[in-house]
């Protein structure tokens, strides 16, 4: 009978350590798993990026309406905070300066290229074309090129 019990007891206390190991990667993998519902609910590819600036993280749910998706990222310590959208286009670069960039910015914007991405910089916003997605990045956090730029390859 002892060994029924203790049997038991060893059976238990494994599934209990299986279902909080479980839980904990969910827990750990949610913006991943909302950013995959959002795009799947929005109609387009978008990504939950695989690098996040240090001392930031996602502040609230993954917003999506038909076409895009955004995400809003805040300072763990003071109000800087950033959004970054995604959303289905057609453009190329040369699109993105054209239609986009320079209406709005005029000549007053900086150009930066990661992994055959280029970067559009102006005022407190960043954006760039890939694969059919428009990246925004725009909020009043001071984000460096460098931060910007490794968002923008981690997507």
């Amino acid at each position: 009978h002892r060994g029924k019990v203790a049997r038991f007891m060893s059976i238990a206390s494994a599934s209990v350590a299986v279902l909080l190991l479980g839980a904990y990667f969910t827990y750990l993998n949610m913006p991943a798993l909302s950013t995959r519902v959002a795009a799947a609910q929005a109609g387009i590819g978008a990504g939950y990026p695989g690098y996040t600036p240090s001392g930031y993280s996602l502040n609230g749910p993954v917003a999506y309406q038909q076409g895009s998706v955004t995400m809003k990222f805040a300072a763990n310590a003071g109000p800087q905070n950033y959004t970054l959208s995604q959303a289905h286009s057609d453009w190329d670069s040369s699109a993105l300066l054209e239609d986009y960039v320079s209406p709005q910015a005029g000549s007053n914007y900086i150009t930066t290229t990661t992994g055959g991405l280029t970067i559009y910089s102006y005022d407190s916003t960043s954006v760039w074309v890939n694969n059919g997605i428009l990246y925004t990045i725009h909020g009043n956090s001071t984000l460096s090129d460098e931060q910007i730029q490794r968002i923008a390859a981690s997507l």
